[in-house]
């Protein structure tokens, strides 16, 4: 059956051309379907001598497929299709004919978007092993390219569940890797990131924006996509060494034996190690004010880079305000401690946030989560200190 697309006032010479032929057609505003075999002589006819938009060439029982007026096939070529649908060409001569799938058109909802951003998106058909259909979909091409692009590339997602491969990674959306994580926008379904499907999409697929993953969770998709494209980086280490100069010493306390009076020592290297991440003069010049310790740790938290208003920064925050000066501490404590202000959060999901901002903040193999806890609490004044400056006034 051939199907065929014609300007209207060139009907008349297609009807003619078919009582010539002795071709059974029927005729539906500018759409000709020809039954039964077509010589290749009428074909000739048809191609040379009428304006054609678009032809089809298909079984009774397969959906027609589209093709494009650039892409008509010569005299001497047989276009057929496949029981599936499935575009096929079976080559009789040296030209080739080409019948492309039928691509809906959208509306551009999101003109610009952001690595991290995660939307559902219409891959359309899929074909063989390739991903389709509405699913959840990761941008990971850069923001330059994403402004001025109205492409972008995405990294395709999927709940079925699927062998562990190095260039896939599966994952729950929660607080600790999306930014504005909300469980009835996202649910709790794991999903599995297939950088092996990595694809660049016109923008107009993205049908709805659902969230934006964090900085640290898009590093570990930088890690699956260098994987899957064979990315090999050249690494540059450089040593820096700087000096860090002290206006005046600068103390934590140590425990106090039962014998012996409270005793005190140097910073350690770990201590020395965060000194070198700040700007040592502004720290001191905090210290120095006579500010609360309330607004004296706060200032130090942000001077070191932490953000108040992450999750368990505020924990942290209370944990450096409940230490004391001059006696003995630990994460454990601390925690219990803040766990007793806090309604209906347990002490070890409170130590787990702390351990995981301050590993999160300064990049350490290990979190110095106490160490960097007894700095701060050097800076500050404290009950004891504060008490000694009012009787020295």
């Amino acid at each position: 059956m051939l199907q065929l697309q014609t300007r209207k006032f060139d009907i008349c010479r297609v009807s003619k051309l078919l009582v010539k032929y002795k071709i059974k057609a029927s005729i539906s505003d500018q759409v000709i379907t020809l039954d039964g075999e077509v010589s290749d002589e009428l074909l000739d006819e048809l191609c040379n001598g009428l304006t054609i938009s678009n032809v089809q060439n298909f079984s009774s029982e397969v959906f027609p497929l589209i093709l494009n007026e650039s892409d008509l096939p010569k005299s001497d070529d047989i276009v057929s299709s496949s029981t599936k649908g499935e575009s096929v060409v079976k080559e009789t001569s040296s030209h080739v004919a080409l019948i492309p799938q039928i691509t809906e058109e959208y509306d551009l909802l999101y003109p610009t978007v952001k690595r991290g951003e995660v939307y559902w998106c219409d891959f359309g058909e899929p074909y063989g092993s390739e991903q389709g259909y509405i699913r959840y979909a990761i941008v990971v091409q850069n923001d330059i390219a994403n402004f001025n692009s109205s492409t972008t590339i995405v990294l395709p997602c999927t709940t079925s569940q699927k062998k562990r491969f190095p260039v896939q990674y599966n994952f729950v959306f929660s607080n600790e890797n999306m930014i504005d994580y909300d469980v009835n926008r996202v649910g709790m379904k794991e999903n599995v990131v297939m950088a092996e499907q990595i694809r660049t999409i016109d923008k107009t697929r993205l049908r709805k924006f659902i969230g934006t993953m964090t900085p640290e969770f898009m590093n570990e998709m930088q890690d699956i996509i260098d994987i899957s494209l064979n990315l090999q980086r050249k690494e540059k280490v450089i040593t820096k060494t700087e000096k860090v100069y002290v206006d005046k010493p600068v103390y934590i306390n140590v425990p106090a034996d039962t014998n012996t009076p409270k005793e005190r020592k140097d910073l350690n290297m770990v201590q020395i190690q965060l000194l070198s991440l700040v700007d040592v003069k502004e720290l001191f010049k905090i210290a120095q004010t006579r500010y609360s310790d309330k607004i004296k740790a706060e200032r130090i938290l942000e001077l070191f880079g932490f953000n108040m208003q992450k999750n368990g920064v505020k924990y942290l925050f209370k944990a450096i305000l409940i230490s004391p000066k001059d006696a003995y501490f630990n994460l454990e404590t601390l925690c219990d401690s803040v766990a007793k202000s806090e309604h209906n959060v347990e002490k070890d999901e409170i130590k787990r946030l702390i351990v995981a901002r301050v590993k999160e903040q300064f990049k350490f193999r290990k979190s110095p989560t106490i160490d960097f806890i007894r700095l701060v609490n050097s800076f500050l004044i404290k009950k004891e200190d504060e008490q000694n400056e009012e009787n020295n006034i």
